[in-house]
């Protein structure tokens, strides 16, 4: 038995071609072609004629032949009448085998073996066994990536935005009657449309548009056309059907086009006054309408912030980091961004599919080293929040979901308790000077706080100092004044004394 063991790229011939690429123009990266495993087995046919001979040793106390007693039937008569089966189960328990050794022997394995036989008669078995590991990777510091803050500041646009929003929910629809022209190009109308086919020149099927905006309709210019037309009017006109309509070889033709107006309406929107806030049934004015609608929008990009943050986090781990990706899984991820409409070019789609995968690597990584989990409560409140959505029960929600979808459910909900982890953490690009900032101002203002309490204590010991002399100087005055009082009594007293 020979084994064979080489580096190779695992074939996704369907998908590149399902999703328009062409893996030449590709060019895949080394390390994650490397991921991409083939070891080729052969076996000899004396060791499969040999497997098969102690396996029809088995056989022979369970087989009926007519003509033998249970146990004593010839091996030679076993394999003549079992051999396909007995091959079959030869090869199978080899195979079975080596996947289970490679298994084992693979610790990050990231595909199941894929095994091809070629089995021939005299010369033996040929096994091709395909299969993609995972790479191991470190985090680095990502603690200390730096990233740009988001803003959640309000313009008046998107105050504007919302008002005018909540005017068309409470816009009065007012149908214009039969024989009324449209004068607008805010009028809601059903139209049936039809085109000549500029190939055959027969008339193509009818098409009834339904509640569309008059100034929408820029095909072949039935804007213009419309505004002016009586509702029951209809019309016939040339146009050139656009350039970019890659349709029956239409693209770019002179046709004749027809239109008939079924019904419209006319949207009388209110005024944005008082009043109008009034109306909403929340607001006394229109001011406290716009602080409340700015209030909301902060609100939601406040929240937003967190998951943006933490999605430019991820975005410079995945940039930083690099390590190989199975090339399956890139695969796999164009074809569903194929399949969702994505207009990317190959280059692009490889470049964004990689990137994608990449991210989930990191973040259950970084999810496990952070001891990130998601717990039944987490399944139920997101059950809960999508029934609502449907306007149904959590329990029928619930009863819809396979357990591909339970998985998918979990990955979305570790996913965001790790982008919320990761916006906790990380540092914003001018945090650090704007702090500094900040303290160097309050360092300032506390040294001239310092400053001026010195010079008011200097000031307050003078005027104490002078204080205290001129109740000093006071005090001697007053004591000369008593001694000069005293003397003269005493002066007073000695010669009235004398005279008697």
């Amino acid at each position: 038995m020979k084994e064979k063991k080489e580096n190779v790229l695992e074939k996704e011939e369907e998908k590149t071609k399902e999703a328009n690429v062409d893996e030449e123009s590709l060019k895949l990266k080394d390390i994650d072609k490397e991921l991409s495993k083939e070891e080729v087995i052969e076996i000899s046919d004396n060791e499969i004629e040999e497997m098969i001979t102690e396996k029809a040793k088995a056989y022979r106390g369970k087989v009926k032949i007519r003509g033998f007693r249970p146990g004593k039937v010839p091996l030679d008569y076993i394999k003549r009448y079992f051999y396909k089966e007995l091959l079959n189960e030869t090869i199978d328990e080899i195979v079975n085998q080596k996947i289970k050794e490679i298994v084992s022997r693979e610790k990050n394995i990231a595909t199941y073996p894929n095994v091809s036989r070629d089995y021939e008669k005299g010369k033996g078995l040929k096994l091709k066994i395909q299969y993609e590991t995972l790479s191991d990777f470190d985090l680095g510091d990502y603690k200390e990536i730096e990233v740009e803050d988001v803003s959640i500041d309000v313009s008046e646009e998107e105050i504007d935005r919302e008002i005018e929003r909540l005017r068309a929910q409470v816009a009065e629809v007012v149908p214009i009657e039969k024989g009324k022209a449209i004068e607008d190009e805010d009028v809601i109308v059903d139209f049936e449309f039809q085109i000549k086919n500029p190939n055959t020149g027969k008339w193509m099927k009818k098409e009834l548009l339904k509640s569309r905006k008059v100034k929408e309709q820029v095909f072949m210019g039935v804007k213009d056309k419309l505004i002016g037309m009586k509702v029951g009017e209809e019309k016939v006109f040339k146009g050139k059907i656009p350039e970019e309509l890659d349709a029956k070889n239409f693209a770019g033709k002179e046709t004749e086009a027809r239109i008939k107006v079924l019904s419209a309406k006319k949207i009388i929107l209110p005024e944005i006054n008082d009043d109008f806030a009034k109306s909403l049934g929340e607001y006394s004015s229109l001011k406290e309408l716009k602080e409340k609608i700015k209030e909301a929008i902060e609100n939601k990009k406040r929240e937003e912030r967190k998951y943006i943050i933490g999605e430019r986090v991820l975005s410079e781990i995945e940039k930083k980091v690099e390590f190989g990706v199975p090339v399956s899984f890139i695969f796999q991820e164009m074809n569903t961004l194929f399949k969702q409409g994505a207009k990317y070019d190959p280059a692009t789609s490889l470049k964004v599919s990689r990137e994608n995968i990449k991210k989930i690597f990191i973040v259950e990584k970084i999810a496990k080293e952070n001891d990130i989990k998601v717990e039944e409560k987490d399944i139920d409140e997101y059950i809960e929040t999508q029934a609502k959505v449907y306007n149904i029960t959590p329990q029928m929600f619930k009863s819809y979901l396979t357990e591909d979808h339970i998985a998918e459910i979990k990955h979305q909900i570790l996913r965001n308790k790790t982008i919320l982890f990761l916006s906790e953490i990380a540092k914003i690009k001018g945090e650090k000077q704007k702090k500094t900032s900040a303290s160097t101002k309050e360092e300032q203002k506390g040294k001239t706080k310092k400053t001026q309490s010195k010079e008011e204590k200097k000031k307050t010991k003078v005027k104490t100092t002078a204080k205290g002399k001129t109740k000093a100087a006071t005090q001697k005055k007053k004591t000369s004044s008593k001694k000069a009082q005293v003397k003269k009594t005493v002066k007073k007293t000695e010669t009235k004394n004398k005279e008697e």
